[in-house]
């Protein structure tokens, strides 16, 4: 019987080799389909069966999104994993509990970034993490913010949601600049995911069918090669000896290169060490939580939140975001304005309305689907070295006690102008045990 991968013809097998095949290929997690008929066996991928169901993610909806750059994430993945044997499902048709897995992905521009950050949200009951832990490497190598988020729900099929943000200055390059790495990492974490959760061997996934039609083509150019070095190698030894007497010339001039360029990286580190102690600050919480045992109220956490500039330069407008974990667990009272209330419920002075403001109206959407509340001053703010500025009477409360729950709030502060970004030093936890 002849035996092929995918279209390519790869041996014939005897009659007798048929069963030691057959196991070999199945133990490598391989579907077979074999077909006595037409003397043929193909070999096929083993997510060969396995469909995803890649959409846009439309719980979001703002002017920051960017829904033409989702397209391109969204196609580059789907080639990606259709390369590997996957079926793409298609999104008219079908709905996220009919394909294996799915993916909704959203692309924001923001503003006030200086570097492209990826986060991810995904549901509880995942058969292994590795496939997080391959993204967040790629991640650190391209430079690219990683955030992961697990969400609590009880869906038995499985979904992956995606938020890529970029920086304003990238809006033009988006995909040569940040795009296609974005995708390129999602990919390779998806493959793992899939692979791993059905317990296949990277082997019965590799594309051999595309890696040997790229033998094929490479041995045709080989052949036409071959007569083009031969005609070469007369040519090189006339060169030899003039390169040689190069060479010589080049390497006394290297060696001054070599001291220079030290010279040059020693400089450049002690600059970026001075830079790094000029432009510097800390956050902290501070805060206490009121409980209440005399009925079944939710615990209430009261605070403030302080920035202290420990760097030697002033910082302008600090920008401020809390994250809240479970998304939707908590809710928030602040002295912050709504951004269409500034002029009216804003502190009135000589120099306009000052406070805190949301950045976004629709920011009880977010703070119930993502866990973010962005915050921003309604006014120039700066903060001299060893000063500090806060955002007081901050009061959180917890949104439900129907389940046990591990709270966490954070902070995060953006000082965009500066490309300075810096997580607050404590954080807010609360362990809550219905028991």
């Amino acid at each position: 019987m002849e035996l092929y991968l995918g279209e390519s013809r790869i041996c014939s097998i005897p009659e007798e080799a048929i069963p030691v095949f057959y196991y070999c290929f199945l133990e490598l997690g391989y579907q077979i389909e074999m077909n006595r008929t037409d003397g043929r066996i193909n070999l096929l991928p083993g997510l060969y069966n396995k469909s995803i169901l890649l959409i846009k993610d439309q719980s979001l909806q703002n002017t920051l999104r960017r829904e033409e750059f989702e397209d391109q994430l969204l196609r580059y993945i789907g080639k990606s994993l259709m390369s590997c044997g996957v079926h793409l499902a298609d999104s008219e048709y079908n709905k996220p509990e009919q394909a294996d897995l799915t993916l909704s992905v959203t692309a924001s521009q923001i503003q006030y970034i200086n570097q492209p950050i990826l986060e991810i949200y995904y549901y509880k009951g995942d058969v292994d993490a590795e496939w997080i832990k391959n993204i967040k490497v790629e991640c650190q190598k391209l430079n690219i913010k990683f955030n992961i988020n697990k969400i609590d729900n009880t869906k038995d099929y499985q979904t992956v949601k995606v938020h890529v943000m970029y920086p304003e200055a990238m809006k033009e390059t988006f995909w040569e600049n940040i795009g296609e790495n974005v995708a390129f990492i999602l990919s390779i974490g998806l493959i793992s995911k899939l692979q791993k959760s059905y317990h296949l061997t990277p082997l019965s996934i590799f594309p051999f069918e595309v890696y040997l039609k790229g033998l094929r083509q490479s041995d045709n150019r080989h052949i036409g090669e071959l007569d083009k070095q031969t005609n070469l190698v007369e040519d090189e030894i006339e060169n030899i000896d003039y390169e040689t007497e190069n060479e010589e010339k080049e390497i006394d001039q290297s060696n001054n290169i070599i001291d220079t360029s030290a010279d040059e990286s020693s400089s450049q580190r002690e600059i970026a060490i001075r830079q790094e102690n000029r432009l510097n600050a800390e956050a902290f919480f501070d805060y206490h939580i009121l409980i209440d045992q005399s009925n079944s109220k939710s615990p209430k956490i009261f605070g403030n939140l302080t920035i202290k500039n420990t760097g030697l330069e002033s910082l302008k407008n600090p920008i401020i975001c809390f994250r809240m974990t479970p998304a939707g667990s908590v809710g928030i009272i602040s002295q912050i304005l709504q951004p269409n209330t500034i002029q009216t419920q804003g502190i009135q002075t000589a120099d306009g309305p000052k406070g805190w403001r949301y950045m976004n109206e629709n920011w009880q959407h977010e703070a119930d689907e993502k866990g973010e509340i962005w915050v921003c001053p309604v006014h120039e703010i700066y903060t001299d070295p060893g000063d500090n500025i806060q955002l007081p009477n901050i009061q959180f409360t917890v949104k439900s006690l129907e389940e046990d729950k591990n709270i966490k709030v954070e902070a995060f502060i953006f000082y965009a102008e500066h490309g300075l970004e810096i997580p607050a030093n404590n954080k807010i936890s609360l362990l809550l045990n219905r028991g």
